[in-house]
């Protein structure tokens, strides 16, 4: 009998040492016995010897389950938006011949255009968010250096396919209102509200593909250009032009964390800008019509999750990501010359290549800060400013 109880003790402690070191799948069962206690049945899996599987009753707390990784629709939906890097024109001029340089054609610097791919995604999705952008010596000084801002909120619609959002510019720039003295002073100004309406048309496990249009709004200042000694009116141009922005947006999730994205747009400048003038600041008749030419922008997007724990206390994900932009007219700029003025963009054209670096942190899964940096890649007519600086702040809800 001490033989066999011997034998039995090891082959006890065999199994259970086995047991420990084997996979489980585990499922809970309900005990009508137990007044305040669940037991867990435990299927164990045959380890690498080759032991056969055992079951077994055990106290709840054997193992904790694994969150199960993002995948589908949740996948992208974690995708973050797209960092950005226009300025928003050439070089323009206003002014009597051989006047000054740098008044803006469009009042307002930098709130004019709008270019969606800004801390923008090609998903749906409710959020409110708030930019700032600093660019250093725009135009080779003529501007100074450009403070932009933006607050925005984007909203799902009924199918939670679509969304509707509203973007408002503004920033501490040239101002519209400028003495011919020569140009050089600066205000805060409000740019062109803008109403942008994106829709998904496609989407599977991995990717997502979707559309929309926004609507530029002409609510900027009109520009206008004193004489400096009496401070009459010498020259204004109107702010009237409403600018139709389509778009094609596309999301690519290859792993868990690599991702990929990219926007192609055009901006079209509906109707132009009357413009009016006369040298003499007696009565100012009209000089013609500034159009903005069709623009043609192309970016693509890359970012991997370095760190993606929703269960971490303060920064849930980590994300570096870097962009390409490019930027390019279809057509030449409109260039008045009449009754001693010139006024438009002596850029006429211009391609515009600049590459973005950003870093996404992503806080509770619900607010995110995006610090980042553009880098002018062309010189010339091509470069709009030396760099570019911004932080991006987005909630969602």
């Amino acid at each position: 009998m001490l033989v066999g109880l011997l034998f039995a003790d090891r082959s006890i402690a065999e199994d259970v040492r086995w047991f420990t070191a084997a996979d489980d799948d585990q499922f809970v069962i309900d005990d009508p016995l137990a007044e305040e206690r669940e037991l867990r049945f435990v299927q164990s899996q045959p380890t690498r010897r080759g032991r056969p599987p055992a079951t077994s009753l055990v106290d709840p707390g054997v193992r904790r389950p694994r969150r199960a990784p993002p995948s589908g629709t949740a996948l992208l939906a974690r995708v973050p938006g797209m960092f950005g890097d226009f300025f928003g024109g050439g070089r323009p001029v206003s002014g009597p011949n051989g006047g000054p340089k740098g008044a803006p054609p469009r009042g307002g610097a930098a709130t004019r255009l709008v270019k969606i791919s800004e801390n923008y995604s090609p998903q749906p999705r409710n959020r409110i968010y708030t930019t700032y952008h600093f660019f250093n010596d725009v135009l080779d000084g003529s501007f100074g250096d450009v403070n932009r801002y933006a607050i925005g909120v984007e909203h799902l619609l009924w199918d939670d396919l679509s969304s509707v959002e509203l973007r408002v510019p503004f920033a501490h720039t040239l101002a519209s209102d400028q003495l011919d003295d020569p140009v050089s002073s600066k205000d805060t100004e409000l740019g062109n509200l803008t109403v942008l309406y994106k829709k998904a048309i496609w989407t599977d496990e991995q990717s997502l593909v979707s559309t929309g249009i926004g609507v530029a709004f002409p609510t900027a200042d009109d520009v206008r250009l004193f004489r400096p000694g009496d401070r009459r009116l010498v020259l204004e141009i109107e702010n009237r032009a409403v600018h139709l922005l389509p778009f094609l947006g596309l999301i690519c999730t290859p792993s868990e964390h690599l991702f990929i994205q990219g926007f192609t747009q055009l901006d079209i400048d509906t109707a132009g800008n009357p413009v009016r003038g006369d040298v003499m600041a007696m009565n100012l008749q009209p000089l013609g019509v500034v159009q903005d030419p069709t623009l043609l922008f192309l970016d693509v997007s890359a970012g991997y999750w370095m760190h993606d724990d929703p269960s971490s206390p303060w920064i849930t994900g980590f994300a570096p990501i870097v962009e390409l932009h490019y930027a390019t007219t279809l057509n030449d700029a409109d260039l008045i010359q009449q009754a001693g003025f010139l006024v438009g963009d002596l850029s006429r054209r211009y391609d515009i290549l600049d590459f973005t670096f950003g870093m996404h942190f992503e806080l509770k899964e619900r607010f995110s800060l995006r610090p980042g940096v553009v880098i002018p890649l062309r010189d010339g007519d091509d470069r709009q400013f030396d760099y570019e600086v911004f932080l991006q702040a987005n909630m969602a809800y």
